[in-house]
């Protein structure tokens, strides 16, 4: 499964490695034995932004843009300066959505493998970090979506996310069939219980044909919740930042349930199987979310999680019941 560990390097004129701009991992520290042919000359003033794994529809959009909204706000002083960006799996289609101007205007892409000699100024970014479960990332992020686009939503749906999607998803983590026909049973229930008039739909990141939903798909759909309910995973956090970064009060916030595993069922539940997963929640706090959370009982895998069901009626109960209940 391919995560998009790739990023820009820069060199000099006397092609030495400028440290500077040392990516996280996953990069040479000095340019391939045969450079490709030169495919491009630029000219004028350029921000470059190296950070791995761009393009990455999760990682892109809840781990490196919130860097990249850092690095543009501190250079936004200069109206005419371009970004250079890495043409790269779904990255075209992420900015695309999120700022369609500056999408269209001002930036530059560059392909993998592809040699670009600027003559010019060149700044880049150096330390910026993946995440860092630091929520004050997102601040700059918030700033720049409060701008870029409208928010307006319909309030309309209560989504659940099932991770059952082959194409996009890494690692599984689907909840046991049974556990999940309970789910979808029990949110309804809670719906009619306290009156809310949200429709309850079943999301995976894929149109009925089996096809994969773009960007802009997605900010329609995720922008249009009221709550947003699922295991941990990126296509569950990942679609938050479609989601209104200005909310008129507390009450008018997104809520989430991350399910997600300790300590104890990490090694079967885990993409990879190895170690514990830590909730989203450390970093997307810096969105105004009403956050709730759930842990996989014992005897969960990847391929059937399994969950307290009467404790998820009763965080649903503190979802969509009464301020007191909370």
């Amino acid at each position: 499964f391919d995560v998009g560990y790739m990023s820009i390097s820069l060199w000099n004129s006397s092609f030495v490695y400028n440290e500077q701009s040392t990516p996280y991992c996953y990069i040479c520290k000095g340019p391939p034995d045969n450079l490709p042919t030169v495919q491009r000359v630029l000219k004028g003033n350029y921000a470059v932004f190296t950070a791995w794994m761009w393009g990455h529809y999760g990682h892109s959009t809840h781990d490196i843009l919130p860097w990249f909204a850092y690095m543009k706000e501190l250079t936004s002083h200069d109206p005419t300066l371009k970004y250079v960006l890495l043409d790269y799996r779904r990255a075209r289609d992420i900015l695309a959505v999120f700022d369609p101007a500056f999408y269209a205007h001002r930036v530059v892409w560059v392909k993998p493998g592809e040699l670009t000699i600027v003559k010019g100024n060149v700044i880049t970014f150096k330390d910026w970090q993946l995440r860092d479960n630091n929520f004050r990332h997102m601040d700059f992020l918030r700033l720049w979506a409060s701008k870029a686009r409208d928010y307006e939503s319909k309030r309309d749906k209560v989504v659940l996310y099932n991770r059952r999607n082959p194409n996009d998803t890494n690692g599984k983590r689907y909840m046991r069939p049974d556990i999940e026909e309970e789910m979808v049973v029990r949110i309804k229930d809670a719906l009619k219980r306290y009156g809310r008039k949200e429709e309850l739909v079943i999301y995976n990141g894929l149109h009925p044909n089996g096809k994969s939903m773009a960007a802009y798909d997605q900010y329609e759909f995720f922008r249009d919740a009221t709550a947003v309910i699922g295991p941990h995973g990126s296509g569950l956090t990942g679609n938050l930042l479609w989601t209104n970064p200005t909310p008129r009060d507390c009450e008018d916030r997104v809520k989430v349930l991350e399910i997600y595993g300790d300590a104890d069922v990490a090694n079967t539940t885990s993409p990879n199987k190895r170690g514990s997963v830590d909730t989203h929640w450390l970093f997307m706090r810096g969105w105004p979310l009403e956050y709730h959370h759930m842990l996989f009982s014992h005897g969960s895998t990847r391929d059937a999680l399994i969950i307290d069901l009467d404790m998820f009626t009763d965080v649903l109960d503190s979802m969509f019941g009464p301020k007191g209940q909370k």
